[in-house]
């Protein structure tokens, strides 16, 4: 005979307990499935959009260098008193 009837008797409830738990855990991981592919979807489009977005600004920053390096270039000439004619004659003033 147990030396406490409570404990033998809290065994079954602890085994329901623990059986009633695991449904509810398993509900919990099927909505948590569902929004991790939610998710995942979400995450996936985001990182288009950002890959997107890099070319884009990649783009535009190689098109700026070429216009600083042009500008820096016809500055470089002014000072040095150069002038490039069209007919790719260079000149000195």
């Amino acid at each position: 005979m147990p030396a406490d009837p409570a404990a033998a008797d809290a065994h079954p409830r602890r085994a329901q307990v623990m059986a009633n738990k695991g449904g509810r855990e398993h509900e919990n991981t099927r909505a948590a499935s569902s929004e991790a592919r939610a998710s995942d979807k979400s995450l996936l489009t985001r990182l288009e959009l950002a890959h997107q977005r890099i070319r884009t600004l990649s783009d535009e920053s190689g098109a700026l260098r070429e216009q600083l390096a042009r500008t820096l270039g016809e500055l470089r000439t002014a000072r040095l008193g150069v002038v490039v004619s069209s007919d790719s004659h260079t000149q000195v003033q």
